[in-house]
């Protein structure tokens, strides 16, 4: 829920599955969490660094 207010300020909002629905709903991505590879997908989805 900390991330509610940033999430509101980032150009993109990306919430890992689970969080509160308050989150997700504010979010326009959804990511699988940290031990399942979330960041990495979420970073080749926005074109940060290449798919591998």
């Amino acid at each position: 829920m900390n991330d509610l207010e940033m999430i509101g300020y980032a150009g993109t909002g990306v919430a890992v599955l689970g969080a509160p629905a308050e989150v997700l709903a504010q979010a326009q991505m959804t990511i699988p969490g940290p031990t399942e590879g979330g960041i990495a997908q979420c970073f080749e989805e926005l074109g940060l660094i290449p798919r591998g």
